[in-house]
């Protein structure tokens, strides 16, 4: 086609040159053999960094969807990476080759397990971010069967701060270790690295937490925390009987009502009550008073015999007095 030739956009209805609409391989558009949207329209829609859009893309294009090969492009052109890929993929060995061939033999690839060493591109970024994030140097198996374990471990425990991620990496090292002194035989390493193993999930309280999951209801109270945070509301309704105890308690203070404010010789039973005990109170004051001064008296007496230099003899009962 020639690239002098205008076409209207069928997204933003602008007329532009041929070169701003990708080839693709569709029957429908077979006269063109280009794109009825342009690749300024395209480039809003599809993100670059994300394989499922490009996928997408190439899915509706009807080109192959190639991951080493859009890497290579991309690291090559930048923005400018899905116009020079759709020109790739309309030549050479992907001429007229469509997206559903090397969909099914990505899906076959998926599920033998080979996928990721196909793609060299992406297993030497997928190598270079493992290194860092476990903070040492290991095979692609190696990698794979870690990542494979934290992921399981992270999904059935909760797991909020980067340092509890951490811990958890660390006894996932320990883990893949065991499994290796399993595997070659080595009873002391097995015993020894089972202790550690344990003991790190104790430390980090992630032992018997196997059913925590992040979003979990597992009691009332957070049925109800969730409720709340849904827009629910309690009505709470204090005027009403509710059950058995709360008429029990209405009764008990409706006959007690019933009793002080309707039985009038209620007030003066109380009334007699308080004036004898203030009688018995006065009675017990006065006859402790009589005591105290008789003993004054006597020894008043006494203390007036001594200074007349009588004698006199204290018997039980009484005291009498000898000149």
């Amino acid at each position: 086609m020639d690239n002098n030739f205008m076409k209207k956009c069928m997204e933003c209805g602008q007329t532009k040159l041929a070169e701003k609409y990708p080839p693709i391989n569709s029957d429908f558009m077979a006269k063109s053999n280009s794109s009825p949207v342009c690749i300024d329209c395209i480039n809003e829609k599809v993100d670059l960094l994300d394989f499922a859009s490009v996928d997408s893309y190439c899915r509706w294009a009807n080109i192959p969807f190639v991951p080493n090969e859009w890497v290579k492009t991309y690291d090559t052109y930048g923005p400018d990476s899905l116009y020079q890929y759709s020109i790739l993929m309309s030549k050479g060995e992907y001429f007229q080759r469509d997206w559903k061939e090397f969909n099914d033999l990505w899906e076959e690839k998926l599920q033998a397990g080979k996928m990721m060493e196909e793609m060299e591109e992406l297993k030497s970024n997928y190598m270079n971010k493992m290194r860092i994030e476990w903070k040492m140097d290991g095979t692609f198996q190696k990698f794979l069967a870690l990542e494979n374990y934290y992921n399981n471990m992270l999904s059935s425990r909760i797991v909020k701060t980067e340092a509890e991620k951490d811990v958890l990496r660390k006894v996932c090292k320990i883990a893949y270790a065991a499994d290796e002194a399993i595997e070659i035989g080595e009873p002391k390493a097995i015993k020894e690295l089972t202790k550690v193993y344990m003991d790190m999930l104790k430390q980090a309280d992630l032992l018997d937490n196997e059913m925590a999951r992040k979003n979990e209801i597992d009691c009332v109270g957070r049925l109800f925390e969730h409720m709340e945070k849904s827009g629910w509301m309690p009505e709470f309704y204090d005027d009403d009987e509710k059950d058995i105890v709360d008429e029990t308690i209405q009764d008990i203070q409706k006959t007690n009502r019933r009793l002080i404010l309707g039985e009038e010789s209620l007030g003066d039973t109380v009334e007699a009550k308080m004036r004898k005990a203030k009688l018995e109170i006065e009675d017990e004051l006065t006859k402790g008073i009589k005591e105290t001064k008789k003993e004054v008296d006597i020894l008043t007496e006494i203390a007036n015999k001594k200074k007349k230099g009588l004698k006199y003899v204290k018997d039980k009962d009484m005291v009498s007095f000898d000149e």
